[in-house]
């Protein structure tokens, strides 16, 4: 149902989006070359491919959903393989056992951040209550929010932060982006489609030390 990256796509990927070729190969990132039909469910080849497929994995390494993402798509950007497949899961499924967790808003900046060396994950939706399967695996954590630079991505990010997740986690703290990623004139940024974790490394050219030193100084959620 999948085919390799075309490394046409791939050096779009590492170009535009900031993914590795090392973080792609580990997640297991795909072309979309197949849809299910949604009146028979059948699997049918597309004419002309133009999705990433994100697989996303439980626990047991079982792929219960493809993300079908879009770069540069206004609308759809990203869509879930059939209407069956949508619930909110982890991606990756877990994070690794050792040092800060950075949860991500979205597989795309996920992966950009896994490419520059961060134990990051993201749910695949925004669901507003946590699942205790989700919150397990953050128990004893130390975990850093780094939502979009945007109103809507740090009222997000509060909602995520607690009070379940403090519950849980060891301490949770939310990353103040610098103002340079878009914040007005007025203190306020932007109402909607700011500027992400992507966009600090692509954009701006920041490094994974750059994004270091802003988790190092992330302010403790209350």
């Amino acid at each position: 149902l999948l085919g390799d990256l075309p490394d046409r796509w791939i050096d779009k990927l590492v170009k535009i989006r900031g993914w590795s070729v090392a973080a792609m190969d580990w997640l297991g990132i795909r072309q979309q070359t197949h849809y299910q039909a949604k009146d028979t469910g059948k699997i049918k080849p597309l004419k002309k491919p133009e999705r990433v497929a994100i697989p996303i994995y439980d626990d047991d390494g079982h792929v219960r959903n493809i993300r079908l993402y879009k770069p540069g798509a206004k609308k759809a950007k990203m869509i879930s393989w059939g209407r069956r497949y949508g619930a909110a899961r982890l991606f990756p499924p877990a994070p690794r056992q050792d040092g800060t967790v950075l949860l991500c808003e979205g597989e795309p900046d996920t992966i950009c951040a896994i490419s520059n060396g961060f134990n990051a994950i993201t749910q695949t939706t925004k669901p507003r209550k946590w699942r205790k399967d989700h919150l397990i695996k953050f128990k004893g954590r130390d975990v850093v929010i780094a939502f979009d630079a945007d109103q809507p991505g740090q009222m997000y990010a509060a909602e995520y932060a607690g009070p379940a997740l403090c519950r849980v986690a060891k301490s949770v703290r939310i990353l103040k982006w610098p103002d340079f990623m878009g914040r007005r004139d007025d203190g306020l940024w932007p109402e909607d489609h700011g500027q992400d974790l992507t966009d600090f490394f692509v954009k701006h050219k920041k490094t994974g030390i750059d994004l270091q030193r802003l988790i190092d100084t992330a302010e403790h959620f209350e």
